[in-house]
């Protein structure tokens, strides 16, 4: 005898009226029916949307924009903004996309946003928001391009290493446990072993990438 389910429609009515019917007639000899009209289902969204999309991005200029979407791990949003774009990329629902044509770092709010009653724009508007970042490069990184973080890495202490805003790395030979992350283009891990090392270090930007290698000591 339960009403169940999930409403995803942003733009469905948020008020049903409904007739409700009661029925005994199948367990109960003589029973019968009873309706009870005028029963009213009002919608809610309980909360403002949760952006989930990736909050970095790396680009070129002049080089087309890999297709940026907002998603949302909650909240059922209907309507979308990007506030801060670069110049050349535009917002199209909920879809970035375009050709950057000069380059910057570039800090992105995102709203999500839906309406506490679903289809209702007269109902409270519920944002929810984050700041996606954009790192438009106009040239590929040098060869004189560094690596901080290197200067004191010690045995079982956590460590953390980039090659500066908008600059990714990947590469091989970091002293033991040391990795890269790919999530985030740094070298992070805890060293385990004291020595010298020879790695080969890849430093990507949205323009390219230039390789090198490095002498890294951990004490």
């Amino acid at each position: 005898g339960l009403i169940t389910g999930t409403n995803t429609n942003t733009t469905s009515p948020w008020q049903f009226p409904v007739n409700v019917v009661a029925d005994t007639s199948t367990f109960y000899e003589g029973g019968g029916t009873m309706t009870f009209s005028n029963v009213i289902f009002q919608l809610r969204n309980p909360a403002a949307p949760t952006i989930a999309s990736e909050l970095t991005r790396l680009v070129g200029v002049g080089s087309p924009f890999k297709q940026y979407s907002i998603t949302t791990s909650s909240g059922t949003p209907s309507q979308f903004e990007a506030s801060g774009l670069p110049p050349g990329l535009t917002l199209k629902g909920e879809n970035i996309n375009g050709t950057p044509t000069q380059a910057g770092n570039y800090e992105v709010e995102l709203i999500a946003s839906n309406y506490q009653r679903p289809g209702d724009s007269t109902s409270r508007r519920q944002p929810g928001t984050a700041n996606l970042r954009i790192y438009v490069s106009g040239a590929k990184p040098l060869k004189t391009s560094s690596l901080f973080g290197v200067n004191d890495l010690r045995v079982g202490i956590p460590a953390s290493l980039s090659a500066g805003e908008g600059l990714r790395v990947s590469g091989y030979g970091l002293p033991t446990g040391l990795s890269f992350d790919k999530a985030t283009g740094l070298i992070t891990g805890t060293p385990t072993v004291a020595g010298t090392f020879a790695a080969t270090l890849f430093i990507q930007n949205g323009k390219g990438w230039i390789s090198k290698t490095i002498s890294l000591t951990v004490r």
